[in-house]
Formats: structure tokens, C-alpha cells, sequence
């Protein structure tokens, strides 16, 4: 378990490759608008600072970002980079780098780096996600809010509460925080997982969800709305198992270090 935390960990302050960018410098507001095709994602990358995102009203993508300076650092350091590719698009909140350290850049999928050098500049990002497209945010210190997204929503960060939900399926990870999510899908397309060190894990799945489920707590109990066997270690801990529905081809497992977990059934 604890090498999955650093796994996360990793990949939200490793970054390799490039990508060709176009940057907004010099002001306080970010604003980008634009089409993906269904299926596309818009991809969101945080350091410091919320993400949240809404449906779209429209068929166009809104993203909006907000520098706010602390004690420490100058807004105008901390710049928004858009990159266009195959996938969709990624926004991200680019920081100074740290001196001897590879240059922070915005890139798409598990490639970014955060070598971020002294300062306290946080960024607020709000996101409306039309219909058909695919929403993915990634952060390192601050909460995420995505509540009520057209379609999948992947949502992971390292120091911060989740709240999320959406028509289609739904995976969230924090280190320090609690999750709650709704999947509103009960086919799934791959393994699933929630993940948290400090924080209880919430998840809500239509009545007729398929997957074959596990999930573990050192500090905390297990609740379900499914029949799943739910056994008390000896000396500390729970653990789960079962098959939800007739199990399907995939799995679903939550898991966390301090707190409890609940799998319920959409009502």
C-alpha cells in the first residue's frame, strides 16, 4: 500500500518530455475557451490551490484560473501554459523552478514537473465540462470539487479533500483527505481504485454495479450496501472481499490508513 502512495506521489512530481505550449503571462485572471470532440479530455494540473468543475451549459470547454499571492512570491512567476494534443487539451499552473533543477513545464498524461522553488502563490481553477468529454485533474495541495460531470472524471491529489461525481465512471486518490464520490456508469471499462492515507473513502454506484470489490482500513470500519464478507484482523484492521452483482471483468478496490470506508447503493 504504501509504495501505491509514493507511486501516486511520484508521478505528480516527476516530469519527462515536452510538449509545444502556448502561455499567458502578465495577468491575475486566466480565461481559455474552446470545442474537444466527445470522448476528448480537458486535463487540469495544480500545485497550490482548488480545482473545481460544473457542467457546461454550452458546448464549449470554460476554464478560468486565478493567481493569488501570499507573503511569499510574485504572480507574475507563476504562469498558465494550455497544450493542445491527441488526447484533448492540458492547463496547467506552471511555478518557478527550483535552481539545478529541470525546468517546470506543462505536459500531458503522467509527465509534469513541479520542482517548484519558494513561494506561496496559489492558483484557483474552474473548470465547465460539457457533454462528452472527459474530465482529469491532478494537484498537490488543495481540495478538488467536481460535482455532477457529463461523462468519466479521474481525479487525484496529494493534500486535499475530494468531491466528486459523474455519468460515467469515476477514480479519485489523495494522501491527506477524505473522498467522496458517485459513479453514475455500472459497467466499468478497467480496474478501478480509491485511495487516501488520512481520510474515509465514500463511494455511491447505481443498484446494478458490477466488480469484484476489496478494501482494507487499519483505523476504521467498512460499511456496504452489497453482501460482501467483512473480516476484523486479529490484532488491528479491516478487510473486505466480495463480488458486486456477478463481479464483471473488472475490479474495484478502496483503501486507506485512517478512516473508515462505505460502498453504497444510489437511491
Amino acid at each position: 500500500m504504501w509504495k501505491q502512495v509514493l507511486l501516486t506521489v511520484v508521478l505528480l512530481a516527476a516530469g519527462a518530455g515536452g510538449a509545444a505550449s502556448q502561455v499567458q503571462q502578465g495577468a491575475q485572471d486566466f480565461a481559455w475557451t474552446g470545442r474537444l470532440e466527445s470522448g476528448q479530455t480537458i486535463e487540469i494540473k495544480g500545485v497550490s490551490g482548488t480545482i473545481e468543475a460544473e457542467p457546461a451549459t454550452g458546448a464549449e470547454v470554460e476554464v478560468r484560473a486565478v493567481r493569488r499571492a501570499g507573503e511569499r512570491g510574485d504572480i507574475e512567476d507563476v504562469r498558465i501554459e494550455t497544450v493542445r494534443h491527441g488526447n484533448g487539451v492540458t492547463i496547467c499552473a506552471v511555478y518557478p523552478s527550483r535552481p539545478s533543477r529541470r525546468e517546470n513545464r506543462c505536459e500531458s498524461g503522467r509527465d509534469w514537473s513541479v520542482n517548484v522553488d519558494d513561494t506561496d502563490v496559489r492558483v484557483d481553477f474552474t473548470v465547465r465540462v460539457p457533454r462528452g468529454i472527459h474530465f482529469l485533474a491532478k494537484n498537490i495541495s488543495g481540495s478538488i470539487d467536481a460535482r455532477d460531470l457529463p461523462a468519466d472524471a479521474t481525479v487525484t491529489t496529494v493534500s486535499g479533500s475530494i468531491d466528486v461525481s459523474a455519468a460515467g465512471i469515476v477514480e479519485a486518490h489523495t494522501v491527506s483527505g477524505s473522498i467522496d464520490a458517485r459513479m453514475g456508469t455500472a459497467r466499468l471499462d478497467r480496474d478501478l481504485s480509491f485511495r487516501t492515507v488520512s481520510g474515509s473513502i465514500t463511494l455511491r454506484v447505481p443498484a446494478n454495479f458490477e466488480a469484484a470489490f476489496e478494501a482494507s482500513t487499519i483505523s476504521g470500519d467498512i460499511e456496504s450496501d452489497f453482501p460482501v464478507r467483512v473480516k476484523r484482523r486479529r490484532w488491528v484492521g479491516v478487510d473486505a472481499d466480495g463480488r458486486i452483482g456477478q463481479g464483471g471483468a473488472h475490479s474495484l478496490s478502496m483503501e486507506t490508513v485512517s478512516g473508515s470506508i462505505a460502498l453504497l447503493r444510489i437511491r
